[in-house]
């Protein structure tokens, strides 16, 4: 049996344009001992070799991407087996390799069995109803036994002919976030009761409207009114009407984050009058600039 040859390679055509060809070549022996005939056979190949350089280049951004994005990259088969992640997914699962997650379930790594449950109950939603899920909060326990929080979304990977066949994962880790929003948050409650429960009348205005946003109960025993009626007053409404043109001019002005605002008359809800000295802090009320007034 006489060989044959298959190769490609670069021709330069009469025009100067270079191509790249196939030539399939196959050596055959004639009857009788006669000379050996070779059968050759070039094929234009150079869109095709244009395709796999453009697939090659895209397969090299795509891995470069995965390798670097600032998140967990990992995928699984239908089985819920890991196909392959990330360098970030390495060190959250505390291995040493890609070659040590492939072919591993979540089961097989350091997690929770609580944790591992409920990941690959996510995944199996994902694969089931061949839908994402997006923004899932979850924990992972790590290797010093503390615990990150994580956000994941999760995608259906399919197939040529649309066929579920996987799932891709991709999770942040937002530790420090949960911790920072936890910590705003009783600070925002200790800071809510100290000015509740302060024996001093507080309020706290919107300098753009002059709208009271928020008053304590000290107010509403002082003054008479109810917070849903503060709700529905402005500044104006506590000072009788001969004071409002000087509270207007006063305000006009660009004024100081803390300051002393001097000694104003306030006007009850019976009508009486009383002279309180205004301490006013310019913060940040939800998603706003205030003011929080103290009336001594």
């Amino acid at each position: 049996c006489l060989p044959s040859l298959e190769t490609e390679y670069r021709v330069v055509r009469s025009d100067g344009s270079v191509r790249w060809v196939r030539e399939n070549v196959t050596a055959g022996r004639q009857q009788h001992g006669g000379p050996i005939l070779l059968d050759a056979v070039v094929i234009d190949v150079t869109e095709r070799r244009a395709a796999e350089e453009t697939a090659r280049e895209q397969r090299a951004v795509l891995e470069q991407v995965i390798a670097h994005v600032p998140c967990a990259v990992f995928w699984k088969d239908r089985l819920g087996t890991y196909l392959g992640c990330n360098e970030r997914a390495i060190q959250n699962l505390n291995v040493d390799s890609t070659a040590q997650v492939i072919g591993k379930t979540d089961h097989d790594f350091q997690l929770d069995r609580e944790e591992a449950d409920f990941y690959v109950r996510c995944d199996r939603e994902v694969m089931a109803n061949g839908r994402p899920l997006l923004d899932i909060e979850e924990t992972q326990r790590r290797p010093d036994g503390s615990r990150a929080v994580l956000l994941t979304s999760k995608v259906p990977l399919r197939d040529a002919s649309g066929e579920v066949v996987g799932i891709l994962g991709v999770y942040a880790d937002i530790t420090q976030r949960k911790q920072a929003e936890e910590a705003l948050r009783e600070s925002e409650e200790k800071y809510r009761a100290l000015f509740e429960n302060n024996p001093q009348p507080m309020f706290v205005y919107d300098p753009e409207t002059l709208r009271y946003l928020a008053v304590n109960d000290a107010a509403v025993h002082q003054y008479g009114y109810s917070r849903d009626e503060f709700s529905q007053m402005r500044l104006q409404d506590l000072r009788p009407p001969e004071d409002v043109p000087a509270l207007l001019e006063m305000l006009s002005s660009t004024r100081p984050v803390f300051e002393r605002r001097g000694v104003w008359r306030h006007r009850r809800k019976d009508g009486s009058l009383l002279d309180v000295e205004i301490l006013a802090h310019g913060l940040r009320f939800g998603d706003r600039d205030a003011y929080l007034v103290s009336a001594l």
